[in-house]
């Protein structure tokens, strides 16, 4: 099961905040704890991905305490791709609060400069929100353009959701589960296999909660039932496809009713993401 803060950091990191029309910011602040370039980008999937990494994308940090070079190593995440680690040598405390879960550490790419070394292209922050008030230094809010060495040479807020449910939300390993659980058959399990090219991306699509439903298509009481809320509010999804109308399902009560699930139909958004609509009988 996902927490509910890693559904809405999931949920806002794909849709970005604009996406829906409830009122359910708080104003929070970045701060910064570590800014620097990505060590060993040109040894794994980053330079591959230059083009498609952008300044200010999300990336996530996965601890590798197994790592047999070191134990406190940090690694790096662009869209499911490792490009590197966190510097060996600003690591140990950082990993010592992932291991203790003592904060929600986030991180962010802050600059991009494609005409450096690979080891300078890509500088990435990672920083705890904390609500915004006037007691956090201002040179905790910000971070500077890092200085090259191979090329020539505001007031940062932050909104996050604020949720009030204790519902946890379901990871792909247990949509499938209770999924299957509820199914006399193997039909629908059959027919996502059909949609999703793989096992990858089946489950990125139910982690990353792009499984969405039309509202214009369901009665209000399925409407209900089966979009997720936050704070008792429907996630509408604005300006995000060529016409409104969709809604973020909840993938706890879409694993339990497969016997209304009649198709899953791949739906792209205006700029060119993939969502999943399940149509419902």
């Amino acid at each position: 099961m996902l927490t509910r803060a890693q559904f809405l950091k999931n949920l806002i990191g794909f849709y970005g905040l604009s996406a829906f029309s409830v009122d359910l910011a708080v104003e929070y602040q970045k701060v910064y704890l570590l800014h620097f370039f990505v060590r060993g980008f040109q040894y794994y999937e980053g330079p591959k991905m230059i083009d498609k990494i952008n300044r200010d994308g999300l990336v996530d940090l996965v601890r590798e305490p197994d790592n047999p070079y070191d134990e406190n190593a940090i690694a790096i995440y662009f869209e499911d791709k490792k490009i590197g680690f966190v510097p060996a040598e600003s690591n140990e405390v950082l990993s010592r609060i992932l291991d203790a879960g003592l904060l929600d550490l986030q991180a962010e790419i802050t600059f991009v400069e494609r005409d450096a070394a690979t080891w300078e292209q890509i500088s990435v922050a990672i920083y705890a929100l904390k609500q915004k008030t006037n007691s956090v230094p201002e040179h905790l809010t910000q971070v500077e353009k890092p200085e090259y060495y191979t090329i020539k040479k505001d007031d940062d807020t932050y909104q996050r959701v604020y949720d009030s449910s204790p519902e946890a939300v379901m990871d792909a390993e247990d949509f499938f589960t209770v999924l299957l659980a509820n199914s006399e058959d193997d039909g629908v399990f059959d027919l996502m296999q059909s949609i999703f090219e793989n096992e990858q991306d089946m489950n990125a699509a139910i982690e990353q909660h792009r499984l969405v439903v039309d509202k214009n298509k369901v009665s209000p009481e399925d409407l209900q039932e089966l979009s997720e809320k936050i704070n008792d509010q429907i996630l509408e999804i604005e300006n995000v496809f060529g016409e409104d109308g969709y809604v973020v399902a909840n993938v706890n009560k879409i694993a339990q009713i497969p016997s209304k699930i009649v198709n899953i139909v791949k739906i792209i958004d205006e700029q060119g993401r993939t969502f999943f609509e399940v149509v419902l009988n």
